[in-house]
Parts: structure tokens; C-alpha cells; sequence
């Protein structure tokens, strides 16, 4: 009574579950992914209303023409690459060692089912796949909300440099500006709504993920490199949540920003036959 089929392989209950949300969090994020390069035109759209600003003859006479933060995304690759890496190498260390090194987390890894070079192998080459479903997905998210968060950021610029320019006068284009403004913002909030749910799978499934590794890592023997590799799971799942709480706030804060400029400008210094 109370047995389970894998207790006769030698595997318990806690060390089955944590390969299983493993697989389990590869399979949302790579679905989520899925889902995000099927439906692009949100993300066109915004960009092809903030391209409008740059038809702009004033805008083009301050010579801006939009930048990409390219640098940032540099960093991002650098750090997705060295993430994955640590997993899978993190993956293949608990598949070599014994059976007690993990506590019988490897007989989960396994993609074979049984501990050979073959498997070994095997496992690896999966592990390589599944630690990038892992990370893309929020690699992606914190992407395009840096890149969200400048354009609105270069966005209060131009704004800034238009009034500057006008002096006295009231800006001609500000109509255009706010207009795109509103309409920047329309698009943010839809995708906002998207990356929410994304990011909601993304939450239950890595926070639910590190309970689990944080369970095992109190009521379970294993080595002390085990432990560390746990560790290094636990803090990656928790980590990925902060960051893209920390993006998404910004871009909320940039488009936030802006919209205090165009109203504290509209409030104070212009009246509706301006606004006409």
C-alpha cells in the first residue's frame, strides 16, 4: 500500500518530480514561444507606429532617427548561452555520478531510462534543447521590454525637443505626438496583456519548480556538488520571475512617464484652440 511503480527502480517521490517539472517547464516555455512567433503583429504594430515619428520633418531636422539597444541584447545572448550551459553541464554531472551522488535524481534524467554512455549521451544532446526552451522565453519578454522602454524613452526626447525648438510657440506637431503617443500606448497594453499570461505560466510554473527544489533540498541526502547544482536550479527559477517583474515595471514606468509630460504640457501651457 501507498507504493508507486517507480519505487522499484530505487527512485522516491521528490527526486521523480523534480525531472518531471523540468520537462514540464520545457514544455510551457517552448509552447509560450511557439504561440509568441505565430502572433507578431502586435509586436509590428507597435513598431510601425513608432517608425511614424520619424517621418517627421522636425523630428528628422533634430536628427534622430531611433536607436536599438543592441549592446543590451548582446549581454542577453552572452547570458542565455552561459545559463544554458551551466544547466546542461549541471544536467550530464548528476547523469555520470552514482546513483547516491543525487539521491536517485538521475534515474529521472535519463532520457533512455537506464544509466549508459548512450544515455548519457542522449540525455545531453535533450538537455541542450530544453535548458534554451528554458531560458528563451524570458530572454524574449525582457528583449522587447528594454526595447519597449527606450523607444518610450527616446519618445520623451523627441517630445522634450520639439517644445525646446518651438520656444515661445506652441509645437506644431504636437497633435502628431500625442497622437502617436496614445497609440503607443494602445499597443502596450495589448501586449502587456499577452506577455502577462505568458509570464503567468512562466511564474506558476519556475515558483512551483523551486518549492519543489527547496523541499528536496531540506528532507534529502545527496552530495554536496548535488546540492550546489540544486541550488543553482532554485536561484535560476527565482531569479528568471524578479528580472522580468523588473522589466515589465519599467516599461510601465517609461510609458507612465511620458504620458505625465504630454499631460502636465497640456494642462498648464495649452488651451484647446491650440489643441484644434
Amino acid at each position: 500500500m501507498g507504493r508507486y511503480p517507480f519505487m522499484e527502480h530505487g527512485i522516491s517521490f521528490p527526486m521523480l518530480v523534480i525531472p518531471t517539472s523540468w520537462y514540464f517547464t520545457t514544455f510551457v516555455n517552448t509552447f509560450w514561444l511557439f504561440i509568441c512567433c505565430a502572433s507578431t503583429k502586435n509586436f509590428l504594430l507597435f513598431f510601425q507606429r513608432w517608425y511614424v515619428f520619424y517621418k517627421d520633418p522636425v523630428t528628422r531636422g533634430l536628427g534622430l532617427r531611433g536607436l536599438n539597444p543592441i549592446k543590451h541584447n548582446r549581454y542577453l545572448l552572452i547570458i542565455l548561452w552561459v545559463f544554458a550551459s551551466l544547466n546542461v553541464m549541471a544536467c550530464l554531472i548528476i547523469c555520470i555520478m552514482s546513483d547516491d551522488f543525487s539521491g536517485g535524481m538521475n534515474k529521472g534524467l535519463y532520457v533512455t531510462g537506464s544509466r549508459s554512455v548512450f544515455s548519457i549521451c542522449m540525455t545531453g544532446i535533450v538537455m541542450v534543447f530544453c535548458a534554451f526552451a528554458w531560458l528563451s522565453p524570458p530572454v524574449l519578454i525582457v528583449a522587447f521590454c528594454k526595447l519597449i522602454s527606450v523607444r518610450f524613452e527616446e519618445y520623451e526626447a523627441i517630445f522634450t525637443l520639439h517644445v525646446t525648438a518651438a520656444g515661445n510657440q506652441f509645437p506644431k506637431h504636437f497633435r502628431l505626438l500625442r497622437e502617436c503617443h496614445l497609440a503607443m500606448c494602445d499597443t502596450v497594453e495589448l501586449l502587456d496583456r499577452y506577455m502577462s499570461v505568458a509570464s503567468g505560466f512562466i511564474f506558476g510554473v519556475n515558483v512551483t519548480t523551486a518549492c519543489f527544489l527547496l523541499y528536496v533540498l531540506v528532507n534529502n541526502p545527496m552530495d554536496y556538488t548535488a546540492m550546489a547544482i540544486v541550488v543553482f536550479w532554485l536561484v535560476s527559477s527565482i531569479l528568471l520571475v524578479v528580472i522580468i517583474v523588473h522589466y515589465q515595471g519599467s516599461v510601465n514606468n517609461a510609458m507612465h512617464s511620458v504620458g505625465t509630460s504630454l499631460l502636465t504640457l497640456q494642462t498648464c501651457d495649452v488651451n484647446k484652440d491650440q489643441l484644434a
